[in-house]
């Protein structure tokens, strides 16, 4: 949410859902706060399972088909790709491949697809988000970039607005962060850097200050350790077993610095 989401979006209600390899997370922002949280166990990589199965073609064949070929938009019969044929490799005789044609294969990432997003259409309307979630739905994760999602997902959510995340870039000279598959990523490295004096609850239900202490104890190589919450104004003090673990902050977070 750091890493996708305005103050607008924040302030008047969000759905935010994260489409990964193995799992679907989904948060409510509203209010700028966190009202709800869950996750489905199924993602992208349900996708290849279904390919490898269905065209009995190796896990390595149906994830390449599936990052190169995967589309939800219809494949008309004058388009050019309505009569493209792929050939993979057979499970257990690799040195043999078969033709499949590339509109079957758009059948099954469509159907498997489409029960992704009425599993989350589920989760979002039994527990009554939908007052709540006045600034839309808003798609983030690998599988948010498949072509055709955004149209399918307004299909499924019908009559709230749906929108693909932009991400909040870090622009640096090592790695683009710029695609949807690193909004986790970028959102963890934005809560890293925050400086804005907030409070929030810890795992244990715990209330902690969120940065400002951190950040100043860091900068000034103060010995704390980020795993307890910080007490009224009093910075606890490390374990001698964690002293490089606060090195390694401290340079992290200068190094990140200089991007901005």
């Amino acid at each position: 949410s750091l890493a996708i989401l305005n103050e607008d979006e924040k302030k008047y209600g969000t759905f935010l859902v994260d489409m990964g390899s193995s799992s679907i997370s989904m948060i409510l922002y509203n209010g700028k706060s966190i009202l709800f949280s869950d996750f489905i166990s199924i993602g992208s990589e349900h996708i290849t399972n279904d390919i490898s199965i269905t065209f009995n073609t190796t896990h390595l064949a149906a994830e390449t088909i599936k990052t190169d070929f995967a589309t939800l938009k219809a494949i008309l019969p004058e388009d050019s790709l309505f009569n493209k044929k792929i050939r993979a490799p057979i499970i257990g005789n690799e040195d043999e491949k078969n033709e499949h044609a590339l509109i079957d294969i758009q059948r099954i990432i469509h159907a498997r697809v489409e029960e992704m997003l009425i599993m989350t259409f589920n989760v979002f309307k039994e527990n009554g988000l939908g007052d709540k979630s006045a600034a839309g739905i808003v798609f983030t994760g690998g599988l948010s970039r498949l072509p055709g999602i955004k149209e399918l997902a307004s299909q499924v959510f019908d009559k709230y607005s749906v929108k693909i995340a932009n991400i909040k870039n870090i622009e640096n000279e090592y790695i683009d962060l710029s695609s949807n598959n690193k909004s986790a990523l970028v959102g963890l490295m934005l809560y890293a850097l925050k400086t804005d004096v907030t409070f929030e609850l810890d795992s244990q239900k715990r209330l902690i200050y969120n940065k400002l202490d951190i950040m100043y104890a860091v900068n000034n190589a103060t010995e704390l350790t980020l795993s307890n919450p910080i007490k009224d104004t009093e910075l606890p003090i490390v374990e001698e077993d964690t002293k490089n673990n606060i090195s390694f902050l401290k340079k992290f977070t200068s190094k990140f610095m200089e991007w901005f």
